[in-house]
């Protein structure tokens, strides 16, 4: 056995030892290969260790570089390169192919790295805007004139070396500092949406545009930037800025800072400016004769003279302290808000192209709009108005004219309007029969006591409660009243609101028109009903609601003035009045329901009968059964 055992060990080594000889043998050949050949890109690539080799790719190589996961790890990336770059189809970049390469367009694709741009020498555009960087390595890209990087998640951004670029768009990333002192060439720099606390662009004397708004910005001089034609630094926190020595400026947007004083005087041409929601307290726009747009809302403005800027289409200078706007020479507005402010009269006759008009929460008591027949929207609330002429605005889509003192309002030419807002006022009628075009629709806190709303088929907002309505309440011996006859309203509509009321016990007689009250109410305490509208289907609810206020108590004990009385307890209706308090039971059938003259004996002994009689066939059943299986159980004993 053990010359058998030695013996197999004896072969087994043999066989290893001629199999290695096998193996070794290729290998020496190519050692030998490679000694006297040149070797090629992909071998020196495969042989290099992956630190040496990246380090190698950044410096530039010459010749070519093969596109593989290590070259070009991002996969998309990765495949946009192979298409866009690889000519021949052979899988790797030839020097030609990289020179060849100057624009790279990878916008909204979802690429999270970009590394292999080095490999593009000659790259003047790249677009990788709206992706998912985390970082970007530009520093070879030395001829790079446009770079789009915006909206991705950069934390850091090195141009240094880009000293050629014109165009940077960067914003939109969390690029807390950008050095762009080397970059004069800049004409064009958007980096809005960062988290900058400074930006220094005193070197970049060719900038044109410069966006940086919604930034932590506290200072920033652009006094060398005398090419400037557009600058928006709005929502930072600057508190002073110089605009003196950019005379070409015709956009500034300054707002949501703390600015106590913006001069613009040597701003002749602007055409834009917003300066809104800081701490102006003046602001002299008399040399600026080409504004077409000013948004100065939001400070605390006691004057403001535009008598001057003649070209203005845009004047929004809301929430502030005017006292007086003169808008008289300013024919070619269209859009005026000047709400939240302390004007007592407003003169918009010659402003004949206004669309929109928003003078509410000022103290106006008139307000004339018969010449402004383009409007479209007018808002007006919160003056003093006692009367509204809208009948000349026939292209009118939007009415707010709640909180003022209107006794009527006449809109039967408003034929376009959606939206209609006349809450708290002193309306008692309301026809809006021809506005078929109304969506919403607020008239609460008026005198209405109906509202047909059968034409206006389109509505699906209605807020008509809180009508308020003084009525006299009834006394006659212990019982309280209030009358609802006198009132234009279908008495058989009419539901009291259950939900509302201070006390339990207040019914309504639908026959007689009559609230009756469980107790006594003061004058001026109130009883809300909720009246049924004849409005559309697709309504979300057709009811209207009435506060009556009591205005008088009547006692009526004296029979020579008690009015007839037509109701009884008998007549009155509470199944209609709560139809919702009771509690729907699947346990009992509708037809053991309607027994009221029912005891409880009676109700208790008819099941008990029922139950009894069926048990005897049921006994007898089951003896039966059990004597028979007695039977067959003995005969089966007997057997055995």
């Amino acid at each position: 056995m053990r010359k058998q055992k030695t013996k197999r060990s004896i072969i087994g080594i043999s066989l290893l030892a001629v199999m290695g000889i096998t193996l070794l043998t290729p290998w020496a050949g190519m050692n030998e290969v490679n000694a006297a050949s040149t070797p090629s890109d992909a071998e020196i690539e495969a042989d290099s260790e992956s630190t040496s080799s990246d380090m190698e790719m950044v410096a530039a190589p010459t010749g070519s570089v093969a596109i593989n996961p290590t070259t070009f790890p991002d996969d998309i990336f990765r495949e946009w390169v192979e298409a866009n770059c690889d000519n021949n189809s052979d899988g790797q970049l030839s020097e030609d192919e990289r020179l060849q390469c100057t624009e790279i367009n990878v916008n909204r694709k979802g690429i999270e790295s970009l590394q292999g741009i080095e490999y593009f020498p000659n790259l003047t555009e790249l677009y990788c805007y709206k992706n998912n960087l985390s970082s970007l390595d530009v520093t070879n890209n030395t001829s790079l004139t446009t770079l789009y990087c915006y909206e991705n998640n950069l934390s850091t951004l090195d141009i240094s070396n880009n000293t050629s670029l014109t165009t940077l768009k960067c914003s939109e990333n969390n690029l807390s500092t950008l050095d762009v002192t080397n970059n004069t060439s800049l004409t064009h720099l958007e980096c809005f949406n960062n988290n900058l606390s400074t930006l220094d662009v005193t070197n970049n004397t060719s900038l044109t545009h410069l966006d940086c708004f919604n930034n932590n910005l506290s200072t920033l001089d652009i006094s060398n930037n005398t090419a400037l034609t557009n600058l928006d630094c709005g929502n930072n926190n600057l508190s002073t800025l110089d605009v003196t020595n950019n005379t070409s400026l015709t956009y500034l947007d300054c707002s949501e800072n703390n600015l106590s004083t913006l001069d613009v005087t040597n701003n002749t041409s602007l055409t834009y400016l917003d300066c809104y929601e800081n701490n102006l307290s003046t602001l002299d726009v008399t040399n600026n004769t080409s504004l077409t747009s000013l948004d100065c809302y939001e400070n605390n403005l006691s004057t403001l003279d535009v008598t001057n800027n003649t070209s203005l289409t845009d004047l929004h200078c809301f929430n502030n302290n005017l006292s007086t706007l003169d808008v008289t020479n300013n024919t070619s507005l269209k859009r005026l808000n000047c709400y939240e402010n302390n004007l007592s009269t407003l003169d918009v006759t010659n402003n004949t192209s206004l669309t929109l008009l928003d003078c509410s929460d000022n103290n106006l008591s008139t307000l004339d709009v018969t010449n402004n027949t383009s409007l479209t929207s007018l808002g007006c609330d919160n003056n003093n108005l006692s009367t509204l002429d809208v009948s000349n605005n026939t292209a009118l889509t939007w009415l707010d004219c709640d909180n003022n003192n209107l006794s009527t309002l006449d809109i039967s030419n408003n034929t376009s309007l959606t939206i209609l807002n006349c809450y708290e006022n002193n309306l008692s009628t309301l026809d809006i029969s021809n506005n078929t075009s109304l969506t919403t629709l607020k008239c609460y806190e008026n005198n209405l006591c109906s509202l047909d709303l059968s034409k206006n088929s389109r509505l699906y907002s209605l807020t008509c409660g809180s009508q308020i309505i003084s009525v006299p309440m009834y006394k006659n011996g212990n019982e309280y009243y209030i009358n609802l006859s006198g009132l234009p309203l279908d008495l058989k509509k009419v539901s009291i609101d259950k939900n509302w009321m201070t006390e339990d016990g207040t019914t309504y007689n639908g026959t007689s028109g009559r609230i009756n009250l469980s107790a006594a109410k003061d004058v001026g305490d109130t009883v809300r009903y909720s009246y049924e509208t004849n409005g559309p289907a697709s309504l979300g609810y057709t009811k209207m609601t009435v506060f009556l206020e009591i205005s008088e108590v009547r006692d009526i004990t004296d029979p020579t003035t008690e009015e007839p009385t037509t109701e009884q307890p008998t007549t009155e209706q509470p199944t209609t009045e709560q139809p919702t308090t009771e509690q729907p039971s699947t346990a009992q059938p509708p037809t053991v329901e309607p027994a009221p003259t029912q005891t409880d004996n009676t109700k208790d002994a008819a099941p008990k009968t029922g139950d009894t009689a069926p048990l005897y066939p049921v006994i007898f059943l089951l003896i039966a059964s059990l004597a028979g299986g007695v039977t067959l159980y003995i005969r089966r004993r007997h057997k055995l």
